[in-house]
C-alpha cells in the first residue's frame, strides 16, 4: 500500500474514533442527567408524603381538648386543684368542683376535703381520731381567690364524758355556718344545715377506737352543737365532733372568712370517687 493511501486510512480511523468518543461522552453526559433527575426526583417524594402526616401545628388543635376534658371524671378521686393552677384558675377549679356537688358558689365558701390533707397525703376517710390531715379551702367569689388550710372534719378526741354514745363525724354534705361568738378564745361558727336545722347527720365512734366501723356507718344518728373553731393543740385538734384548724391557722382561717360572715360549707369525702 502507498504512504499516500496508509496515511488516508489513518486519518480516517482518526475521525471515526473521534466519532464515536464524542457520541459515547454525550451519551453519558445524557445518561448522567437522566440519573440526577430521577434522583431529585425521588428526593421530592418523601416530601408528598410528609405533608400526608400530622405535623406539629395539627397535634396542638388535638391538645387543647385533652386539657379541656372535665377533672371530675367518673371513677376519678376529688383531690385539690392542680399545682399548675393559680389564682383566678384555681379559683375556678374549686368553684367548678363544688358545682359538681349541687353548690352554687354565691358568696364566701368553704369546702372541706376528709381524707386528704394538703401535702396530698390520703388517708381512711373513717378515722375518727388522729392528727390535723384533712384540708379546708376557703373561696372568695369576689376576689376569685381560693386558700387551702390544714384542719379536721372529725373528731380528735377517742371519747368524751360529755357524749357517752361517743364522739361524732358528720356525713359528708351541704351545710351553712354561722357566727356564734367565740370558743378557745377565737371566733367560731355554728353548724347547720342548709335550711338552719342544728341537728346533723352524723356516725359515731361507740366503741372509742377512733376509727367509724362499717357497723357504726350503718346507724342513722345525728349531732348537735357542731362548730368550726379554734382546734387548741398544734397537733391534733380538741373536738368530739367539730370542724377545727390548728391555732395559727385558724387566726388566718378567720381573716380569710370574715368574723362576721356567714357561710356556705361543702363536705367532701375525698376517698369516694366521682360517679
Amino acid at each position: 500500500m502507498s504512504l499516500k493511501r496508509v496515511l488516508l486510512v489513518s486519518f480516517v480511523l482518526c475521525y471515526l474514533g473521534l466519532l464515536g468518543y464524542h457520541h459515547l461522552n454525550r451519551s453519558t453526559e445524557i445518561e448522567a442527567e437522566d440519573i440526577l433527575a430521577s434522583e431529585e426526583f425521588r428526593r421530592e417524594i418523601p416530601k408528598e408524603i410528609a405533608s400526608l402526616v400530622p405535623t406539629e401545628k395539627h397535634v396542638e388543635k388535638i391538645s387543647p381538648q385533652k386539657s379541656g376534658r372535665s377533672p371530675f371524671q367518673p371513677g376519678s378521686l376529688p383531690t385539690h386543684a392542680p399545682s399548675n393552677l393559680r389564682g383566678e384558675a384555681r379559683f375556678g377549679y374549686y368553684k367548678d368542683l363544688a358545682n359538681y356537688y349541687g353548690l352554687n358558689i354565691r358568696g364566701v365558701t368553704v369546702i372541706g376535703l376528709r381524707g386528704l390533707a394538703p401535702s396530698g397525703v390520703r388517708h381512711d376517710s373513717e378515722d375518727n381520731a388522729s392528727m390535723y390531715d384533712d384540708t379546708f379551702v376557703v373561696l372568695d367569689p369576689e376576689q376569685k381567690t381560693a386558700v387551702e388550710f390544714l384542719g379536721s372534719t372529725h373528731a380528735g378526741q377517742f371519747v368524751s364524758t360529755l357524749v357517752p354514745s361517743g364522739v361524732a363525724q358528720i356525713k359528708p354534705g351541704r351545710y351553712r355556718a354561722e357566727p356564734c361568738g367565740e370558743y378557745a378564745d377565737m371566733p367560731c361558727w355554728l353548724v347547720t344545715t342548709r335550711t338552719g336545722n342544728e341537728s346533723l347527720p352524723c356516725w359515731r365512734d361507740a366503741d372509742g377506737s377512733g376509727y367509724i366501723e362499717a357497723d357504726e356507718k350503718a346507724t342513722q344518728l345525728v349531732a348537735t352543737e357542731i362548730l368550726f373553731h379554734n382546734g387548741r393543740y398544734e397537733d391534733y385538734g380538741s373536738s368530739i365532733g367539730c370542724q377545727v384548724l390548728p391555732p395559727k391557722l385558724m387566726e388566718r382561717f378567720i381573716q380569710e372568712v370574715g368574723v362576721e360572715n356567714t357561710f356556705d360549707y361543702l363536705l367532701i369525702d375525698a376517698n369516694r370517687r366521682f360517679r
